[in-house]
């Protein structure tokens, strides 16, 4: 990837409806990513040196925002428990956070790919109702392998009893560094 960092003054064209910035790891989210800037944006894909919460509930205010992907190369996963007036209209997300549903939040969401914490709820069961497929890398790191099988079976049972049984995939990391 590529460190570019002349992108904050940037002016998109509020007309625009797809950004790719693949390949370009942004120092962090350009102030023109909000939705007076980007009214009509559908698809986005950015990777960013460090992503906060207040930029995901920025992101969430983009109406159109149908696809994004994201990925925060900050060693430190940040975990963001998405509002039900966030990302009303996502059907894609992939991203290398943790992701928390709240209750009716993601409602359009058919693909998710993101991170887990062990022991922590993601909000599986009950949301997300036209989810299909969903893969979650869960952090094993420092857990004991109790909590990590735990976690997995408790993601598991959320996926069967949710009203559109999503295909799940779970890919555990760190999972050498039980304690």
């Amino acid at each position: 990837s590529v460190q570019v960092d002349g992108w904050e003054e940037w002016a998109p064209p509020s007309e625009l409806r797809q950004l790719s910035l693949s390949g370009i790891i942004l120092p962090r989210r350009p102030s023109w990513m909000e939705s007076s800037c980007l009214p009509h944006i559908s698809y986005l894909w950015f990777e960013v040196e460090e992503l906060e919460a207040q930029d995901l509930a920025i992101l969430g205010r983009l109406k159109s925002l149908r696809f994004l992907y994201l990925a925060d190369e900050n060693e430190d996963t940040l975990s963001y428990t998405v509002g039900s007036h966030e990302f009303q209209n996502l059907t894609y997300l992939q991203a290398n956070i943790a992701i928390v549903c709240a209750e009716g939040a993601l409602l359009m969401l058919e693909e998710l790919t993101c991170y887990a914490s062990v022991g922590n709820d993601v909000g599986l069961a009950g949301n997300m109702p036209f989810l299909k497929d969903v893969c979650y890398s869960l952090n094993c790191y420092g857990c004991s392998g109790k909590e990590v099988d735990g976690t997995e079976v408790a993601l598991r049972q959320a996926a069967e009893t949710h009203p559109n049984r999503p295909k799940l995939k779970i890919c555990r990391f760190l999972e050498e560094v039980y304690v």
